[in-house]
Formats: structure tokens, C-alpha cells, sequence
């Protein structure tokens, strides 16, 4: 900008590869267009424009050069909104390199020019003279990745601060800033932002008011290397010393979202999940409407482990990465179910994962892996940890999936528990059965080291369970070799008695990775369709419907999203039929409210529209 204008360059070619002639457009105030002209003829040449303001005139920067050939020439052009001042570009210097910089970056004092470029590992600062008559001598800078590349949306990273220039550039671990003398010699070079909290950085930009530095850059979590995604920070840096003063999160990357966990409080529901590196929640109405303008953010990265509500506030509970190998912490903490959207109490517990979560409006129970085994220990309201010594479970170390439920009173645990023979198959696989035991609000493990609950074929395994008001429904997956799987159910009573068989109740063929909620007048159950050996194969997709109860036909069974999602279900009855025609709408609704936040994900927002508008 000269003030009064914008000035944007940009250029145009013939598809697909053809030649493009590079352009500047002028904006006024009210950002319309009031001046384009023609920088340089069309050409091959390829490379973003750079433009700088020095008090009386522009001057953009280019590279020009021609594709497969190391010949190059860094070009410039002086021009204002009545057009050109120079007749044609002249070239500041010329160049043979298989590896230089596409696109140079260049500020002004005010008078003079400074140009940054180079040709890979060789990156030097260049003074030019108001006119572009004259280049002095290039300057040896710091290396670092300048991020000169025309796809990243270019933003220079070279600012004159009144007294000096400065340059920002990133090595993947820090973001760094180079001081500058007007001859683009170096005075000083500092660290401003590294790793921390952020993972990998990059593409920083820059401005200043005189005073401080705004150095706006990405950052990723480093927790999982297959994340790609990264959100946009700011730091605020001190002109005069590099000081950093304040760092914020800016935007957030919306590319991916995983992980969705939902609870119930009665009068909304807390969703919790991840979005790019870090962990977030927000309240939902009972709709699956948002209550709360912006999310808030629970860590900067992480992995979202359950949600629950404990009668009068969430607990959120995720997972953070602890620097060491194959190792995490474990996080706590409360969030309002009414009132401003806040987060605090909670506490870390290191070197822990979380296997299951439950309360019952009294007590709230955490099962997790620790150092020494399995775990269980109590939560205060604040979701601070109540037991200094958590009760540690023998013989669960070899656990697979597990579930936790709370009645009126105690909790069942049902988990796989692998057999000690080998199944017949190539290779050998052991066998898996489901199998429960109660624990009370006092931590007294009931059942010593479990029963049985399902063990009439070889897999019997996946186990999910919830309480009814009166007794606890057992479904798990029941693999029968070339037969398609099975779930199917089982009560368990208060006082840990069976009802029925060891095979338990058919409730779906063909399903896997069952999730199952009561809310108040009959069950809510979710699957993934399976497919049989030798049978012909469905589409993958997940299903849902309502069971009345054990033993009779799931009702109003419906397609809740193609392909395979693992679901989160939270119950917001009780509510009568009678006075809530349309109540099964509600559910699917409230049961899919974190998936509709996918929504926004171009690529999946067709196939995700669908069951949304099957569940109005």
C-alpha cells in the first residue's frame, strides 16, 4: 500500500502451462478497482511478483527464467497507478542455478530498495538504489526457508522498521528474524518462536507499527506425524530487542476434524473432539444446535479421550503426548453445563490412557492404564483425582476393549478377555470372550477377577454395555467363522446375576463395533455393518435403531452415514412418547450433532448431508 491504494500483483496465463503476463492491480479505499497495469509482456517465466512502496513510487521484483533451463534474471519494474516509469524491466543481475528462489522478496527505507534471493542454501540481501540504476554488493544472510513460493499466497517477509530492516524466516523447528542494515548486511539474528505447543512452523509473515512485530505463522502438532493440517498463530515481538511479549491462536485449520465424543447433560449436550493439532469442546441445545458462538480450546494438542456428566458439570478427558516413547498423560477438566463456555480444576495424571469413564451423579469412576497396570480412581465434582492410591485391577493386563456403565449404585465393567488356547485358523489366533465385574462408589471390586458373560464361541468380543434403571444390558460381537457377525445382548442385575445363556440375545446380524444408550424408555443402539466370509460384500456404512428392549426386533432402523465412523451415543431422555411425537428425531439428531460439524469439509459434505436429512 502507498496510503491511499492497495496494490495487488497477480498475473494471468493461457491454460494449462501457457505463457502469462505478469500484472498489478490498483484498489481504492472501498476496494474497487481503479488501475491495472502490464508489469512485463507475456513469457513463460515463472515465480510470484514482489512490490514495495518507497515514498514516491512502486518497484515489483521478479525472477525471470525459462522452464528446465538454470539460466536466470531477477528483474524489476518502476511503475505507479498511471503505469509504468520504466520503458521496459531491467535486470539487476543474472544467474546460472538448478536451485534458486522463484520469488524474491523486497522492502524500502523510503528511498532505496532491499532485495532478498538466492539459489538454495546461498541466500543473500541486495541494496538497490531508488532508481534501480545501481545494485551494490549481495550480502550473506542466515540460512533459512524463506518460504519464497508463489503457492503459498506470498506475503514478504522482510519489513523496515524506520531504522532497520528485518527478515522472518523458519528452519521447520523456529521461526527467526534477521536484523538488517540499510546495505542488507546482518546485525543480529534471535530465535522468536520455536516448537513448543505448536509442533512443526512455518510461512511466517510480518508487520510492524513501529513499535512491535505482528509475526503471524503455522504451527502443527508433532504427536502424530501423519497430521498434516496446521492452525495459524501470532506472536507480538518487540521492534527494538526480539522480545517476544504475547503469543496467540489466530485461525483454525478446518480440514480435518476427529475424533467426536458427546455427552448428555439433561438440558444440552458438551461435544468434545479434535480439529487440527488441538482438543475442543462446545455445548449443543438438545437439537444438536450450537450454544456457544466459539468453541474453547481444551490443549494446543492432544487427543480427545471421553466426556461425561457427573450431575452438575462435564468433565472433559483427553490425552497429551509427553515427550517420551510410546507414552501420555492423562487430562482432566470441568466444564459448565450453564453459563459462560469455561474450562478449570481438572488435573494431569502422567503416563496414563484412558480405558473407561462413567458416573452416576455421585460418584464419577476413571479405569485407565498407568505404569503399574489397570487402574481405577474417583473424580471430585472439579474433576480433580480423589484417591491418592487408585485401586489397581489384577489380571485385566491384556485387555482389548472395555466399558464402563453406572447404575443408581455400582458400576460393571465389561471387557475381552483372551483365552489361553489358540483358535484354529493360519496363523493361530487366541480366543476372546467378554467378560464383567461390578465396582462400587468405594472402589470394592465385587466381583473379584470378573465373570463371564459371553463365552459360547471362539470371539466373542467388542463389548458395550449401559444401565436401564433397573439392570445393566450387556452386547458385544459374536464371530461365528463363515456366518456373518452377530451382536448380541445380555442383562446383568444388580447383584451380578445372568440372565440367560452364555450366546446371549440376537439383536443385529451382520454388525460390529456396537454403541448402545438407554434413554428412559427404550434403547438407542448403533453398528457398523460386517461382512461375512464368502458372502457378498455391502456397502460399508453404519446403521442405527431403536430397541424396545432384549429380545424383540430392532424398529426404525435407518443408514446413519456411509462408510465407517466410530460413534459417540449419548442419551438426552427421559421423554414419553406421548409427549414428544417426533422424539426418535430428536435422538438421531442429538446422536449425530458432532458428525454434522464435518459438514464444512467440501469433500465429505454430500455424503454427510444425506443421513442428516433422512434424520429430519
Amino acid at each position: 500500500s502507498n496510503g491511499s491504494e492497495v496494490v495487488i500483483a497477480y498475473h494471468t496465463h493461457s491454460p494449462p502451462y501457457g505463457e502469462f503476463s505478469r500484472r498489478a492491480l490498483f484498489l481504492n479505499a472501498d476496494a474497487n478497482p481503479v488501475a491495472d497495469v502490464e508489469l512485463a509482456a507475456p513469457a513463460t517465466s515463472g515465480g510470484a511478483t514482489s512490490l514495495a512502496w518507497n515514498g514516491s513510487h512502486f518497484a515489483a521484483v521478479w525472477v525471470h527464467s525459462v522452464l528446465d533451463d538454470p539460466k536466470y534474471s531477477v528483474q524489476a519494474l518502476r511503475f505507479n497507478a498511471a503505469g509504468k516509469i520504466d520503458a521496459t524491466p531491467r535486470s539487476l543481475f543474472e544467474n546460472s542455478s538448478p536451485n534458486f528462489i522463484p520469488t524474491p522478496a523486497i522492502a524500502s527505507d523510503g528511498d532505496g530498495f532491499v532485495i532478498v534471493t538466492g539459489d538454495g542454501p546461498a541466500q543473500y540481501a541486495l541494496p538497490i538504489s531508488a532508481d534501480l540504476g545501481t545494485v551494490g554488493l549481495g550480502h550473506p544472510l542466515p540460512y533459512l526457508n524463506y518460504e519464497l513460493l508463489p503457492q503459498l499466497n506470498y506475503s514478504s517477509p522482510i519489513v523496515w522498521t524506520g531504522s532497520s530492516y528485518v527478515l522472518f524466516g523458519h528452519d521447520g523447528d523456529e521461526i527467526k528474524a534477521v536484523q538488517l542494515g540499510r546495505d542488507g548486511t546482518t546485525l543480529r539474528a534471535d530465535v522468536i518462536e520455536g516448537t513448543e505447543g505448536t509442533g512443526l512452523v512455518g510461512s511466517p509473515v510480518a508487520a510492524t507499527n513501529g513499535s512491535d512485530f505482528l509475526v503471524a505463522f503455522t504451527g502443527r502438532g508433532f504427536s502424530d506425524p501423519s497430521v498434516t493440517e496446521t492452525d495459524v498463530f501470532a506472536t507480538m515481538v518487540s521492534a527494538s530487542t526480539f522480545d517476544r511479549r504475547a503469543r496467540t491462536l489466530l485461525s483454525v485449520d478446518t480440514l480435518q476434524q476427529r475424533t467426536p465424543i458427546i455427552a448428555s447433560g439433561g438440558t444440552n449436550l458438551l461435544a468434545l473432539w479434535r480439529e487440527g493439532s488441538g482438543v475442543y469442546a462446545k455445548r449443543l441445545s438438545i437439537d444438536g444446535l450450537p450454544l456457544d458462538a466459539a468453541p474453547v480450546r481444551l490443549a494446543e494438542r492432544g487427543t480427545p479421550a471421553g466426556v461425561l456428566f457427573n450431575g452438575t458439570d462435564y468433565i472433559a478427558i483427553w490425552e497429551q503426548p509427553n515427550g517420551q516413547v510410546n507414552s501420555q498423560d492423562l487430562f482432566t477438566a470441568r466444564i459448565p453445563r450453564e453459563g459462560p463456555l469455561r474450562v478449570d480444576g481438572g488435573e494431569r495424571m502422567p503416563n496414563a490412557k484412558l480405558r473407561a469413564a462413567a458416573s452416576n451423579g455421585m460418584a464419577t469412576l476413571l479405569i485407565f492404564y498407568s505404569g503399574d497396570g489397570l487402574n481405577a480412581s474417583r473424580l471430585r465434582a472439579d474433576g480433580t483425582f480423589l484417591d491418592t492410591a487408585p485401586l489397581t485391577i489384577d489380571n485385566l493386563e491384556w485387555t482389548n476393549r472395555l466399558s464402563l456403565a453406572a447404575s443408581d449404585g455400582d458400576f460393571l465393567m465389561v471387557w475381552e478377555e483372551y483365552g489361553p488356547e489358540p483358535y484354529f485358523s493360519s496363523p493361530p489366533l487366541l480366543s476372546v470372550k467378554v467378560r464383567a465385574a461390578r465396582l462400587s462408589p468405594e472402589l470394592v471390586l465385587r466381583d473379584g477377577s470378573g465373570f463371564d458373560v459371553a463365552a459360547s464361541t471362539p470371539f466373542e468380543s467388542e463389548p458395550a454395555v449401559t444401565w436401564n434403571g433397573e439392570a445393566w444390558l450387556v452386547v458385544w460381537v459374536s464371530r461365528g467363522g463363515a456366518t456373518p457377525d452377530q451382536i448380541r445382548g445380555r442383562t446383568v442385575a444388580r447383584d451380578g446375576s445372568l440372565d440367560g445363556e452364555y450366546a446371549g440375545t440376537l439383536i443385529v446380524d451382520g454388525g460390529r463395533k456396537p454403541a448402545i444408550a438407554w434413554d428412559g424408555t427404550r434403547y438407542f443402539i448403533a453398528w457398523q455393518i460386517s461382512h461375512g466370509w464368502g458372502l457378498p460384500a455391502l456397502q460399508d456404512m453404519v446403521r442405527t435403531a431403536w430397541l424396545p428392549k432384549l429380545g424383540s426386533p430392532v424398529v426404525s432402523e435407518k443408514i446413519l452415514s456411509l462408510g465407517y465412523l466410530d460413534l459417540s451415543v449419548a442419551a438426552v431422555g427421559p421423554t414419553a412418547q406421548e409427549e414428544a411425537p417426533d422424539f426418535e428425531v430428536a435422538r438421531v439428531r442429538c446422536v449425530y450433532a458432532v458428525a454434522v460439524r464435518f459438514e464444512r469439509h467440501p469433500r465429505s459434505a454430500e455424503s454427510l448431508r444425506r443421513p442428516a436429512e433422512v434424520a429430519r
